[in-house]
């Protein structure tokens, strides 16, 4: 993390001129994390953009803390660690889910095939985060502390915060939950996810 913050205020400088204006957060870590140096100004919805491969993280929630799981066991992955909020990580927990409902019973239910990644916690090859709140009554917390609990056994690096008093919907996050989750996604990115952390903040 310090070569990145050696070059920042450089990249950063050299951006602004390029924008004229001053950078919202998302520009600072489009521009940050290029590739290659560039001249050009992107345009959203329009211009493609690579970036160095080792300036990537994934974090998903719900369905999405699902896939964050999986690209965890990804072989030879994209992400150099991952964040996984209120996961499924047992298919057969999500089938269980969508079995309720007729009519997610009838199209969405056999579409749920694939890996589970509580299956192949050995796998994961990457630092993983998991977040979950006690009172999730759509997914149950167990899913978590079971993969947090498996990856832990095979020796991988993992963290595991519990928020008290949190559901599932965003609806049911007071303040304090928020702040936490903020607060923990960014300590994460910038202490644990290799090599050596990420992190940048807006211009104010």
């Amino acid at each position: 993390i310090q070569n990145f913050y050696k070059n920042y205020p450089a990249k950063i400088n050299e951006a602004r001129k390029l924008l004229g204006r001053p950078m919202t957060f998302a520009e600072k870590v489009l521009y940050s994390h290029l590739a290659e140096k560039t001249t050009k100004v992107f345009l959203r919805g329009k211009d493609f953009v690579e970036f160095s491969p080792d300036r990537v993280a994934m974090h998903g929630y719900s369905y999405g803390g699902y896939a964050a799981s999986a690209a965890g066991v990804r072989p030879n992955g994209l992400y150099q660690c991952a964040i996984a909020g209120a996961p499924v990580v047992e298919l057969a927990s999500f089938q269980r889910l969508t079995s309720e409902n007729r009519i997610i019973r009838e199209r969405q239910r056999p579409t749920i095939e694939g890996m589970s990644p509580l299956a192949k916690a050995a796998e994961v090859s990457i630092p993983m985060l998991y977040y979950h709140g006690n009172r999730d009554t759509t997914v149950e917390i167990s899913q978590s502390e079971k993969m947090v609990a498996a990856l832990k056994a095979a020796g991988k690096k993992v963290k595991y915060v519990e928020l008290a008093d949190m559901g599932h919907g965003y609806f049911t996050w007071k303040p304090e939950h928020t702040k936490t989750v903020l607060e923990t996604i960014d300590n994460f990115l910038q202490n644990d996810c290799r090599p050596g952390g990420m992190a940048v903040s807006a211009d104010r």
